[in-house]
């Protein structure tokens, strides 16, 4: 798991030693930079996802949060089932309301 936050990371890594080496690399409007842009969007990419990853990881080993989230699944389905169930049983007794009338 460490090697894919160290993916996400490398490209500012990589951009903060070119920097140290040689800044005229990066500065923008120079031919020289041209060809370094990508790794500007390769770290305002990586250091946003570091945190998505982080969650993401975190959801799949902590069971405790899974557990959790499920339960909150499930309790809001049976809701959402029993609000069907009743728009369900009110459309029938409607409909059984007009054919009496209308017979």
């Amino acid at each position: 798991m460490p090697m894919v936050f160290l993916f996400l990371k490398l490209g500012g890594t990589i951009k903060s030693c070119i920097y140290i080496v040689n800044p005229s690399l990066l500065h923008c409007g120079t031919p020289e930079a041209d060809g370094t842009a990508w790794l500007t969007f390769w770290q305002a990419i990586g250091d946003t996802l570091q945190g998505f990853t982080d969650s993401i990881i975190y959801f799949v080993f902590s069971s405790d949060l899974r557990n959790k989230m499920w339960l909150g699944l499930k309790r809001c389905c049976k809701i959402q089932k029993k609000q069907t169930a009743l728009q369900s049983e009110t459309r029938m007794v409607r409909f059984k309301n007009n054919k009496s009338t209308s017979s």
